[in-house]
């Protein structure tokens, strides 16, 4: 959360571009794990931590359960609730938001206060399940998540998508990796079809949004000329 929060006052309060800010606090966290652990492995975890990724509830791992319900509680809060709703208002058009009242700025500040919170959240369930720290856990997998969250209906320029969309595009790109090695494919592939499909479905809807546009764009000035044409 506070690493979030961070994030959030250099986007929001010093207008840094989110994509460097993110980035930049990741390369920061990332260095000082290396301090604090001088390059070690993290492997003393408690015993009762670690049986806990191995938990199930009538039959199902419970992390997969405590996942799926903060996806859905995540889900009613950003379309039922009205302070939830805020979110994709601010991303479709942060100005006409802010002229209709809804507070931009706070908004924005408490979007990456969330993603930290979750992201911290996804860290201890990841300790738990694999009984370790080692000082590269996670290197990679903000690539998959984009991914993910694009081909789960995400609009990188905001806006656009839900919860549940991206969680399933989530899951699609996790189980990416058993896919190749079932198809007799490297596992070393990985990467390279995860960077492919990324860079796909972002042009793919680019083109789509460009598309969308000018569509509307010709629907009004077609309207108009008729509106004209009926006034004269």
């Amino acid at each position: 959360g506070t690493i979030g929060l961070i994030n959030g006052i250099g986007v929001v309060d010093l207008e840094v571009s989110s994509i460097i800010m993110t980035l930049g606090t990741l390369g920061v966290v990332r260095g000082i794990i290396y301090i604090v652990t001088k390059g070690r492995w993290v492997e003393n975890l408690p015993t009762e931590f670690k049986e806990l990724s191995q938990l199930e509830f009538l039959g199902i791992n419970i992390f997969f359960l405590i996942s799926c319900l903060f996806a859905l509680m995540m889900h009613l809060y950003l379309t039922k609730v009205p302070q939830g709703v805020y979110f994709k208002a601010v991303g479709d058009n942060s100005n006409g938001a802010h002229l209709v009242g809804i507070p931009v700025k706070k908004t924005k500040r408490l979007a990456f206060v969330f993603s930290g919170i979750f992201s911290g959240l996804a860290a201890v369930m990841f300790a738990s399940r694999t009984g370790f720290i080692a000082p590269i856990s996670g290197n990679g997998y903000e690539m998959t998540i984009i991914a993910g969250c694009v081909l789960g209906g995400i609009s990188l320029t905001g806006g656009v998508g839900s919860i549940i969309g991206s969680s399933l595009g989530v899951i699609i790109m996790a189980s990416l990796s058993k896919v190749l090695v079932f198809m007799g494919f490297s596992s070393d592939l990985n990467n390279t079809i995860t960077g492919a499909l990324l860079v796909i479905i972002v042009v793919t809807d680019t083109l789509l949004q460009k598309y969308s546009i000018s569509k509307n764009r010709k629907i009004r000035l077609s309207n108009r000329v008729k509106g004209e044409a009926v006034n004269g």
